[in-house]
């Protein structure tokens, strides 16, 4: 097969349909309202309410109504999600509450080994001057030998005098 020559055509790659998003039907048994809240906010989401939206609620309100659905369901599945929204919201903030002061603990700590840190930093230094200093002074004499005393000073130059 040559570099150039004319690739086979595939077919276009084809997406498989989408299936439409259905809702499991709620046992008639089971606690809490048919129609919730959260089905009422994707509702109003879904229907443009910028022109009139006073008018978009109350059809709404009439529909749900003619269908069975109780607006004191709603608000009532309302309060709730809100309270556990609310309770959320305060668990979090504990939660961010509890890694600032452990983020505050740390910093301290990092600031207490920061200082450890130029203590021996300044002891070694020190303790590496003092060995220097050590090796490249004279060495001391031994017990036995007679101390030595600075060179005492010359006399003045002694001039001949003529005859």
């Amino acid at each position: 097969m040559s570099l150039f020559a004319k690739k086979p055509e595939t077919p276009p790659m084809q997406v498989p349909p989408t299936k439409p998003v259905v809702r499991a039907k709620k046992d008639p048994a089971a606690k809490g309202p048919s129609y919730g809240v959260a089905d009422l906010i994707a509702l109003i989401k879904s229907i443009p309410i910028d022109h009139h939206p006073d008018l978009v609620v109350q059809v709404v309100k009439t529909t749900l109504e003619s269908v069975g659905v109780h607006v004191a369901d709603i608000l009532d599945d309302a309060a709730r999600l809100e309270s556990d929204v609310k309770e959320r919201i305060a668990a979090i903030e504990g939660e961010i509450g509890g890694l600032a002061q452990e983020i505050d603990r740390r910093r301290d700590l990092i600031a207490q080994l920061r200082s450890d840190v130029a203590d021996l930093t300044f002891a070694k230094e020190r303790w590496q001057k003092a060995e220097t200093a050590i090796f490249t002074a004279p060495p001391p004499k031994a017990a036995g030998e007679p101390k030595s005393h600075p060179p005492l000073p010359l006399p003045p130059p002694f001039h001949k005098s003529t005859p």
